[in-house]
């Protein structure tokens, strides 16, 4: 049984005006005095969807599901034309034809106005396809990539990872959820229990150190913070590294992450910055004087990319996890040299998902050691960086914000 989530958005779009008594003038929602709108509203127009919907048979197959987003006109005689696909599903080509489908038969809608005469309205429509029960995936949280034979080409000319190794644990923690786990009260409350938890190292204080530390932990499904670790500290600030694992295994239990409705457990990444309000003061002149106390704090700023787990909408690759795991088992490429070299082993990339959907931030966290481990964690982000712009942005309470993530490729020889 699959369900059908409707959002009806007016967007901004070009004007073209012909004359106030041209039938060709097309207006937009906004500049219009009466919106076009289905026989019956916005309730009846679910229901039509619902109804007349037919999920292709390969995209369920395949546990394809996602967002359409169709743009047509309901011109002043309240008749649907230029219907057009304008954004789809990653892998899923059916859902958009199926999208047009419902739209192209959609019976008249009321018309427009603008003073009082019908005119021509630009509208976009979004269906969400969603499966209640999608079969397994397909591919694994984390990719791993082995060795290609010389000649493998892909459809486009380039090199392709055809013979993926596709494995995955079944209890082996995602790194992606449907609901990502999340922490007592949310993002504001994590901050809140990170300042009032988090007390500044001495050594680290008294010496200057300051930084970001990464630290990796599993919400289990029960809601547990299990398996933390750091995988990226402070360079001579081990203290900092000891802090913040100490305050991320003393936190309450989260509430877990669901797939597929069920709980299970995800991987999670938080980071954790400490920083001084002033350096270290200059030693005293004599034993009489006592250096001013140093400040510490961990570091807020509003426009700082959130984890995964504490934003409330998850920056999403087109088509869901599974269409971004595609894509990087289909782009990414064995270096030869490291090929040649048996040089294998798995990277862990950050990067930042931003506002736009865009990808401009990426750096490896955890990668193989040597100059040929270089080559790896140099395809690992080159290939990341190809995903730039096909990212629906995360959202915290209601607005859009940056979100960082980490993805493991795991390079793999045979």
């Amino acid at each position: 049984m699959q369900k059908i989530l409707i959002t009806l958005i007016f967007f901004v779009v070009p004007r073209f005006f012909f004359g106030q008594d041209d039938p060709k003038a097309l207006y937009e929602s906004y500049q219009v005095d009466v919106k076009p709108k289905f026989p019956g509203g916005d309730e009846k127009l679910k229901k039509y969807l619902k109804d007349s919907l037919r999920y292709p048979e390969e995209e369920k197959k395949k546990g394809i599901s996602g967002e359409v987003k169709v743009q047509f006109i309901v011109n002043y005689k309240g008749e649907i034309t230029d219907v057009q696909v304008v954004k789809g599903v990653y892998g899923g080509e059916g859902l958009s034809k199926e999208a047009l489908r419902l739209v192209k038969a959609m019976p008249k809608w009321s018309t427009g106005k603008k003073e009082g005469r019908p005119v021509n309205v630009k509208m976009t429509l979004y269906v969400s396809f969603k499966l209640d029960n999608p079969p397994p995936p397909q591919v694994p949280t984390s990719v791993s990539v082995k060795d290609m034979k010389d000649g493998q080409v892909g459809q486009e000319g380039e090199v392709t990872a055809t013979d993926v190794l596709v494995e995955q644990k079944a209890d082996e923690p995602l790194v992606y959820a449907e609901e990502m786990p999340e922490f007592p009260g949310g993002q504001e409350a994590l901050a809140q229990y990170l300042a009032k938890n988090i007390k500044y190292p001495q050594m680290e204080k008294e010496n200057g150190i300051q930084g970001k530390v990464y630290v990796q932990f599993v919400v289990d499904t029960s809601g547990a913070v299990t398996d933390v670790a750091v995988v990226k500290g402070v360079p001579n600030g081990p203290g900092l590294s000891k802090e913040a694992v100490r305050v991320v295994k003393t936190m309450p239990k989260w509430k877990a992450g669901r797939m597929n409705g069920k709980k299970v457990k995800v991987k999670c990444t938080q980071p954790i910055v400490f920083k001084l309000d002033s350096p270290p003061p200059p030693p005293p002149k004599n034993s009489e004087e006592v250096p001013p106390p140093v400040k510490d704090q961990i570091e807020t700023n509003a426009d700082d990319p959130y984890s995964m787990p504490a934003v409330e909408e998850p920056a999403e690759f087109e088509g869901g996890q599974s269409a971004l795991l595609n894509y990087i088992v289909k782009n990414v490429i064995y270096p030869d040299s490291a090929r040649e070299n048996n040089v294998s082993g798995k990277v862990y990339v950050k990067f930042i998902v931003e506002k736009d959907g865009s990808v401009k931030t990426a750096e490896i966290v955890k990668g193989v050691p040597g100059k040929y481990g270089k080559l790896l964690e140099e395809e690992a982000i080159r290939v990341i960086k190809l995903t730039s712009g096909k990212w629906k942005p995360a959202r915290q309470s209601g607005k859009v914000v940056r979100m960082y993530y980490l993805m493991p490729i795991n390079f793999q020889l045979k």
